[in-house]
């Protein structure tokens, strides 16, 4: 079960190693959501350990893969050739091969050849024997109306081999009969392996395009998938390590779902490339997903501009771990890009995401330690309950928060938060309630809200219910573009290392940085800029100094802003992106109690490091006051 597999990850490196960089202890957290999968329990803890997991201690702790290094272990002596001509089967040797009409059924070990094409039958092996059943495809093109075109109903082991230069295709009926055991054009009930250089073309009409109820290994191939439901299965496990490999998919592209054993049910994708349209998920994998090397390419569920469907429509997903260790990964999504129902780990590798909903989504963990990470749409960039970025490139884009960190937080319909936002009073975007976007505006007459820092909520103002939950940055460069909140953790926050760059909102009912808990910062570059009304700033005794500036008008995109230090010295310079009427910083140049100077447009204004501002009343159209 997906606890068990959960509890194996826990006491390795997986989720303890993320709760560890952020200094958190899951705790009952982890138990509670693992007890709602599939009515199990699970009385998991994390441990103290250190650094990420890899690809290669995920796949240690799973199921062995079944024996590969012999697919293309044959000479032409081994070989028994079987030539199809319409209806018609012949073969060369009958050791091993029965032919009834147009079935050809293998029933021993052995390697087969198989050339020409099979109008209306089958391929069958059946073989109760030890060893490897391989099937070589030379230009070999089955089809059948009726049920599979080449079933595997038993094998010690089964290989498709796809020769050199050839060029096959399997095609299967549009409907099976009830009683039918297959269900895709290319159906085994082994262990399977395909490997070669050849191309092969497979047509999944009722069903799937390839399925093994056991484990599937791909070692090359040019593979052309398309499919009624899912493109390719391994129920145990799918693993790619080579060839080319383009899925078109009515239901899921990639699918491993062994929901009984917790080391199984998982897809590695580590070499070759993969492209996948898909109407549902683009990879699903029950337990771990793992991409080290491979080239992916996903559309799923008709891409980010596409409403969230019924179904599932992910890009990524995985029941317990998505790991991204190296390759290239592209997602193009209507539900969430990378996600996971317990932890998503980037340590390399290079991803871009587009998304409807959240770029990339853990209900437990999120860490982000290397590689580059690009989410150009979405509606959350980041979201789980513990988000740690401790190295390599990171972008997000949101058109609600940059990275959200709460506990039990579900995908909900964007478009419906938004409509219950605005129908609750709050402005959708472009400044505070009543003013255009654009607009100059006196904090005090639009209404703003007054400032909020740790040093304490304004008199009357909600009291924040501080979640189990965490914002944690130690390394890595950060850039966030949301018109939400920037960083918006219910719980608490904190940076300690690399360089955070946040754009935050225009509105005034959201801010560019947001703690519930407290929020500390000890080391690193943090520039945040954005609207007046939410400013949430580090706490005041925070190891590394910090400043902020309110303005009670806004600063319009692509005004030129200098951040310099008591003598002058230039501590940063930016052009905005967007209006802006807050600018908080901080670096180890920065120390509390100390005076520094934010230049905007060749006009100064004092701010004194570690002091909370607050709004004030506009001095006229157009101008700029430091508070």
């Amino acid at each position: 079960m997906k606890t068990n597999r959960l509890a194996a990850l826990l006491t390795s490196s997986a989720l303890a190693a993320t709760l560890a960089l952020s200094g958190c202890s899951i705790g009952a957290s982890a138990t509670d959501a693992a007890s709602t999968s599939e009515g199990a329990t699970s009385t998991a803890t994390a441990t103290t350990t250190s650094g990420s997991t890899t690809a290669e201690e995920v796949l240690a702790a799973n199921q062995e893969l079944h024996k590969i290094d012999d697919a293309l272990d044959y000479t032409e002596a081994d070989v028994i050739d079987i030539t199809l001509d319409g209806d018609t089967i012949t073969t060369s040797n009958e050791d091993g091969v029965t032919i009834d009409g147009s079935t050809v059924t293998i029933t021993a070990a052995g390697t087969y050849r198989f050339s020409g094409e099979l109008t209306d039958g089958q391929v069958n092996v059946n073989s109760t024997q030890e060893g490897t059943v391989r099937l070589v495809l030379a230009d070999a093109d089955l089809t059948s109306t009726t049920t599979s075109a080449l079933v595997i109903t038993e094998a010690d082991n089964a290989t498709v081999v796809l020769a050199d230069g050839s060029s096959n295709s399997l095609t299967d009926t549009s409907s099976y009969a009830e009683d039918d055991e297959a269900g895709a054009a290319l159906d085994s009930s082994a262990d399977l392996t395909i490997a070669g250089t050849g191309s092969l073309t497979v047509n999944g009409n009722a069903n799937d395009g390839i399925n093994s109820s056991d484990g599937l290994v791909i070692l090359d191939g040019d593979i052309t998938i398309n499919a009624a439901d899912d493109g390719i299965r391994g129920k145990d496990y799918l693993v790619v390590q080579g060839g080319d490999i383009s899925i078109t998919a009515g239901g899921d592209g990639l699918k491993a779902d062994n929901e009984e054993e917790a080391e199984r049910g998982f897809i590695a994708l580590s070499g070759g490339s993969v492209s996948i349209v898909a109407a549902g998920d683009g990879v699903q994998a029950y337990t771990d997903a793992i991409i080290n090397g491979a080239e992916v390419n996903i559309t799923a569920g008709g891409g980010s501009t596409e409403a969230i469907a019924d179904a599932s429509t992910k890009g990524i997903k995985s029941g317990v771990l998505t790991l991204i260790e190296s390759g290239t990964v592209t997602v193009d999504a209507s539900d969430d890009a990378i996600h996971s129902d317990i932890e998503v780990q980037i340590t390399g590798g290079d991803t871009t995401g587009a998304t409807g909903d959240d770029g990339v989504h853990a209900d437990e963990a999120v860490l982000v330690s290397g590689g580059s990470l690009v989410i150009t749409d979405s509606y959350e960039a980041m979201e789980s309950a513990y988000v740690t970025i401790a190295g390599g490139d990171v972008d997000l884009t949101g058109t609600d928060d940059g990275i959200n960190a709460s506990v039990g937080s579900a995908t909900e319909d964007s478009s419906a938060q938004d409509t219950a936002a605005t129908e609750g009073g709050a402005p959708a975007g472009g400044g505070p309630a009543g003013a255009a976007p654009g607009t100059d505006t006196d904090a005090t007459a639009a209404g703003m809200p007054p400032a909020r820092g740790q040093g304490g909520a304004a008199e009357g103002a909600p009291v924040d219910v501080v979640d189990d939950a965490a914002i944690t940055i130690t390394g890595g460069t950060l850039t966030v573009n949301s018109d939400g909140d920037g960083l918006d953790s219910n719980g608490t926050m904190s940076i300690s290392g690399g360089s955070t760059t946040v754009y935050g909102p225009t509105t005034n009912w959201q801010g560019a940085l947001d703690s519930n808990g407290t929020f500390t910062i000890s080391g690193g570059d943090l520039l945040a800029v954005g609207s007046a009304g939410m400013v949430i700033n580090p706490e005041v005794d925070s190891e590394q100094g910090w400043f902020s500036l309110n303005l009670t008008a806004v600063i319009p995109t692509d005004t030129e802003i200098e951040l310099q230090d008591s003598e002058g010295s230039t501590l940063n310079t930016f052009s905005t992106i967007k209006d802006t009427q807050n600018v908080t910083f901080s670096s180890a140049d920065v120390s509390a109690g100390e005076t520094y100077t934010v230049v905007i447009d060749g006009e100064s204004f004092e701010v004194t490091a570690g002091e909370t501002p607050e709004a004030t009343s506009a001095d006229g159209p157009g101008s700029v006051q430091q508070p």
